[in-house]
């Protein structure tokens, strides 16, 4: 099936997605995202999250200055960023970084920067422990946000964007996005990705998919 190109992606997220939506992005530790599909899309949409990301996975550089593979099977969530959002055509937006591969593509055998992919097995299981953060993650982020709220109804504005939606530790009206053709970086079908996920991040989120084709 032929994916959605960047643009409409784009207008996907410019016109149809909530603000305050989370979106799930299946990545490597390079520090890299593709320049297509969903990872392009959000790299040229939210540049400040990007950085957030290139960022996280420089924390985790050897002695070397290189990637590890410290980061793998974890997951990291980029809270919005005002600078990405104020003023721009999209909405405030969390970004799931899902690490389910120390690289991605085919490995050069001749440049160390550029290890390809993990696995297959390795990969589904690394996947599988982001996705097990990420629940642990929300979790604790509706907790806070549920405490918050019967504390005061006012929030202090930081230099990110204030957490604004009435979330709770179940994730009832949290709203998850994946892209059903991400996992296909990294050789996995839509199936295997939303097995992993168990069909969701929680019964009383509203998880959703951004299909192949509109």
């Amino acid at each position: 099936m032929k994916s959605l190109t960047d643009e409409e992606i784009s207008e996907f997220i410019a016109h149809d997605v909530e603000p305050y939506t989370i979106f799930v992005l299946l990545t490597n530790c390079q520090g890299t995202w593709p320049d297509t599909g969903l990872g392009g899309v959000l790299k040229r949409s939210y540049p400040a999250a990007y950085g957030r990301y290139k960022g996280h996975c420089a924390e985790k550089n050897g002695p070397d200055g290189h990637p590890t593979e410290a980061l793998a099977g974890s997951c990291h969530i980029i809270p919005p960023i005002s600078v990405d959002h104020v003023n721009r055509p999209v909405p405030p937006a969390y970004i799931a970084c899902i690490f389910s591969s120390f690289g991605d593509g085919h490995r050069n055998w001749f440049n160390t920067d550029k290890p390809g992919r993990s696995s297959k097995a390795l990969i589904r299981l690394q996947t599988a422990d982001g996705f097990g953060e990420l629940k642990k993650l929300l979790r604790e982020m509706g907790l806070n946000r549920a405490q918050e709220t019967s504390c005061s109804d006012e929030i202090e504005s930081t230099s990110e964007s204030p957490q604004k939606p009435n979330w709770t530790e179940n994730g009832l009206n949290m709203k998850v996005c994946l892209y059903e053709q991400n996992g296909k970086d990294f050789q996995m079908q839509w199936k295997e990705v939303d097995g992993i996920s168990q069909g969701g991040v929680f019964s009383d989120a509203l998880s959703y998919r951004l299909p192949a084709r509109l």
